[in-house]
C-alpha cells in the first residue's frame, strides 16, 4: 500500500513539474506512469490471492529493477534539461 501511495503521489508531483516546465517528454513520461501503476495494480490483486509469494516477490523486484534502469535513467534523467 506504501508503494501505491507514493508512487501515485511522487508521478502526480512529477507530471505538474513537467506541465508548468513545459517538458517535451511529458506524454511519453505520463503513459509510462500509466503503465506502471497499472502494474502495481495487478501486483496488489495477486498480494491479494497469493499474500507474498516467492513469485510475486521477484516479479515485484524485476519490476522495480526494470523501471529503475529503463525509466528513470532513459526517461526522468532527461527531464532535467526542462527544470533547470
Amino acid at each position: 500500500m506504501f508503494l501505491d501511495s507514493y508512487t501515485k503521489k511522487h508521478f502526480t508531483d512529477e507530471e505538474k513539474v513537467m506541465t508548468a516546465n513545459k517538458c517535451p517528454l511529458e506524454e511519453v513520461n505520463k503513459q509510462q506512469h500509466a503503465i506502471f501503476i497499472s502494474k502495481l495494480e495487478e501486483f496488489q490483486s495477486r498480494f491479494e490471492k497469493e499474500n507474498a509469494s516467492a513469485a510475486l516477490t521477484l516479479a515485484v523486484q524485476q519490476e522495480l529493477m526494470d523501471w529503475f534502469v529503463n525509466h528513470i535513467v532513459k526517461i526522468d534523467l532527461k527531464m532535467k534539461e526542462c527544470v533547470k
